[in-house]
């Protein structure tokens, strides 16, 4: 693997990075349990052809909850937009009815 070393302007905000590698470090520490079904990468590519998304990484998440039948809730719009009416068990955020 290459690392190219990038550097910043002082002004600029955000983690240096010494800061970023620890940072790294601690969220690789944590015991993380990966949910996977069977037949969720296949799902994901499908529902991503047939939502228009740019990517599958939405659409992976979106296969989970499908196939544990589950709800899946969102904040973001334009998901929610793309999935509303072909997708019942995703939900915004905002319908919750949370104060």
């Amino acid at each position: 693997m290459i690392r190219q070393k990038t550097t910043r302007p002082a002004a600029q905000s955000g983690p240096t990075e010494e800061q970023a590698e620890l940072a790294f470090a601690a969220v690789q520490a944590i015991p993380l349990t990966l949910l996977e079904e069977e037949g969720q990468k296949q799902r994901a590519c499908e529902l991503a052809k047939v939502l228009g998304l740019p990517t599958v990484y939405d659409a992976h998440y979106l296969a989970l909850a499908e196939l544990r039948r589950c709800g899946f809730w969102t904040t973001d719009d334009r998901l929610y937009r793309k999935c509303k009416h072909k997708l019942p068990y995703v939900r915004h955020l905002d319908d919750a009815g949370i104060p």
